[in-house]
């Protein structure tokens, strides 16, 4: 198996120390008026998997995960040995968020249904904003 070069998974992480001048358990806090977003953000791309494979699709990633998986590619959103864990979340209101994903969407081809694709960290601990966050997007298609 060919290793790409700078590639990460969660394991290369289970060593690591942490400088406690980057923890700050008080910022880890998730508000029920607030999406706790991953250092991605907000991105749009083709949808890679799925029954949607092929589809222009922006991509919602949050923070956050209660599963540990090894085999994870976004370590960064749950592995609190790696720096980038504690230092590149945000807070985003709802509407931030909404705004967020609206100026991202570039298809230009009205046939083409937008589509939202949320992932993570593990979407489901916020699924209340989600909810709120459908509610605010109609003509929307969604995916977890």
């Amino acid at each position: 198996m060919k290793t790409i070069k700078n590639t990460k998974r969660a394991s290369d992480f289970k060593e690591s120390i942490v400088p406690d001048k980057y923890k700050d358990f008080d910022r880890l806090q998730m508000y029920d008026d607030q999406f706790k977003v991953s250092g991605d953000g907000v991105f749009y791309t083709i949808q890679g998997e799925g029954i949607s494979m092929g589809l222009p699709s922006c991509f919602l990633r949050l923070h956050t995960c209660n599963l540990r998986c090894v085999w994870c590619d976004t370590w960064y959103t749950w592995n609190q040995n790696a720096k980038e864990f504690w230092t590149e979340f945000q807070d985003w209101t709802i509407q931030k968020t909404k705004a967020r994903i609206e100026k991202t969407w570039r298809c230009k081809n009205p046939l083409v249904q937008k589509r939202l694709v949320i992932t993570g960290g593990e979407p489901l601990i916020q699924k209340n904003k989600i909810d709120k966050l459908v509610e605010l997007m109609p003509g929307w298609a969604f995916e977890v």
